[in-house]
């Protein structure tokens, strides 16, 4: 099993790429600080290390690996000044509008070629914190001052606060599939985690949703089935929060 492993990068010394940038997708040192992704197929056997990043400062978040070997990421750039390449940008607002965006995207199998990659953000800090896969889709959570591209006919259109919570979804391949809607009150408030839970109900079958949770506001689900996540957005009680994560034993 291929372990991968990332982090934000200081600027390296001398010439050249540091060794664990090898058959990467980018070898180009370009900011003040980069991701970078690596995979190894043992704990000493390194199959490919790439940067991600523009001409700034970048900041990994999260990762996840799809069954055959693609690597969805999701971070932050800080004043990339569109100098990000995109490919397949699935977000009307996006290339560095502000001071800082978030990052989504897709490595291939081999780290070679970027599938998908998005700068997304508005005229303020936004960032992207987390992401799930399902299926051919991308689910993800972060925050986001005012200005964020949301979607038509979403939750919430509307900023609310200082911070919000985003929560988004884009197909996997990039392009198409955008959606995004804020959720937040008046105060601060980010998305720091979105994944995939079964629960088997009383009559035996298997249910599946999609779980999000955030400082100050109520963790919330909605079914992975449902032909749009963002139109109706049920919260989720705290009390039932509890039942699920935090039973007591």
């Amino acid at each position: 099993m291929g372990l991968t492993v990332n982090a934000s990068l200081p600027a390296a010394g001398g010439g050249g790429n540091p060794d664990y940038i090898v058959t990467g997708a980018d070898l180009t040192y370009s900011g003040s600080s980069e991701m970078f992704i690596a995979k190894f197929s043992s704990l000493n056997v390194l199959d490919w290390g790439t940067y991600v990043g523009g001409g700034e400062e970048e900041t990994f978040n999260d990762l996840e690996v799809f069954a055959d070997g693609r690597v969805a990421f999701v971070g932050l750039g800080n004043n990339t000044n569109g100098t990000l390449t995109e490919v397949n940008g699935a977000a009307g607002g996006s290339n560095s509008n502000g001071d800082t965006d978030g990052l989504i995207g897709v490595l291939n199998s081999t780290g070679t070629t970027f599938n998908y990659l998005d700068e997304i953000g508005g005229n303020n800090d936004d960032r992207i914190n987390d992401v799930e896969i399902v299926g051919s889709t991308l689910y993800w959570t972060g925050s986001a001052e005012s200005g964020f591209p949301t979607s038509v006919g979403a939750y919430d259109v509307t900023h609310n606060g200082s911070l919000d919570v985003i929560v988004g979804s884009v197909s996997a391949a990039g392009s198409t599939g955008y959606t995004a809607t804020f959720y937040g009150g008046g105060g601060d408030n980010i998305g720091s985690d979105v994944k995939v839970v079964s629960q088997t109900k009383c009559d035996g079958t298997v249910e599946s949703f999609l779980w999000y949770s955030a400082p100050q506001k109520a963790p919330f689900q909605r079914s992975i089935s449902a032909a749009n996540l963002f139109m109706t957005l049920p919260i989720m009680a705290v009390w039932i929060f509890s039942l699920l994560v935090s039973k007591p034993t």
